[in-house]
């Protein structure tokens, strides 16, 4: 199992806008990030819609964090990337279960699989931007 792409290039931007805590053009961005111009732009629109990075237009413009990296979240970087955190198809709040209907919670591996959702999903709401900054400054 692995992370998507995009969500591997957001935290990479989200960790660089921390690391220069200012306005920063997306080429800069993107440059220090070491990913791509084009998605760089596509992943910022996103994080924009998603409410974490914010944009200024004109000579100085450029983009910047929206939220405080001690109070961002890894959680919520992936959220807006990867959706619900889910590690199997039947967690999802629409599957019909072909075993077991709509009585999913009898399953064994449904709530193995939640558990293990959720463990995953606080680990990942526990690590902020700012501590892997920290981690990284090391």
């Amino acid at each position: 199992m692995k992370l998507t792409l995009e969500s591997d290039y957001a935290l990479r931007i989200i960790l660089v806008l921390a690391k220069h805590n200012k306005t920063t053009e997306a080429k800069v961005i993107s440059r220090d990030a070491a990913v791509p111009h084009p998605y760089t732009l596509k992943i910022l629109r996103k994080l924009m819609e998603g409410n974490l990075v914010g944009s200024d237009r004109g000579k100085r413009g450029g983009y910047n964090l929206l939220k405080n990296p001690k109070e961002l979240t890894v959680l919520e970087i992936l959220s807006i990337t990867e959706g619900e955190m889910c590690l199997a198809r039947c967690m999802e709040s629409d599957y019909i279960c072909s075993r077991m209907g709509q009585n999913k919670e009898n399953c064994a591996f449904h709530r193995f699989f939640g558990g293990m959702s959720k463990q995953l999903s606080e680990a990942l709401k526990s690590k902020t931007i700012s501590d892997i900054l920290s981690e990284s400054q090391k």
